[in-house]
C-alpha cells in the first residue's frame, strides 16, 4: 500500500507486508488506523501516522472486501 500527500503528490511511505495484490483499504472513523485487504488471505491493520503494522488477521481465502464501522469493528468478505 502506498501513501501520498494529496495536495502535493509527494510519496510519504509504502506499507509493506502483503504478499499479493491488495483489493481494498478502509480508514477508522478517527483516521488513525488503516485496514488493508489482500489476495494473500490477510487483513492488515496499520497506524496511519507511522505506517507500523499493528496486527494481521488471517482468512482461509483471499480477502476481497472490507469496511470499518464507527465503533471500530472490521468487517471483511472473501472471494470464496
Amino acid at each position: 500500500v502506498r501513501v501520498w500527500k494529496s495536495n502535493t503528490g509527494e510519496h510519504v511511505r509504502t506499507l509493506k507486508g502483503h504478499d499479493n495484490f491488495v483489493y481494498g483499504v478502509a480508514f477508522s472513523a478517527d483516521g488513525q488506523i488503516l485496514v488493508s485487504a489482500s489476495l494473500d488471505e490477510t487483513l492488515r491493520v496499520w497506524k496511519t501516522v507511522t505506517g507500523q503494522c499493528l496486527r494481521v488477521f488471517r482468512h482461509d481465502s483471499s480477502v476481497s472486501a472490507l469496511a470499518v464501522s464507527h465503533d471500530g469493528c472490521i468487517w471483511s468478505g472473501t472471494a470464496a
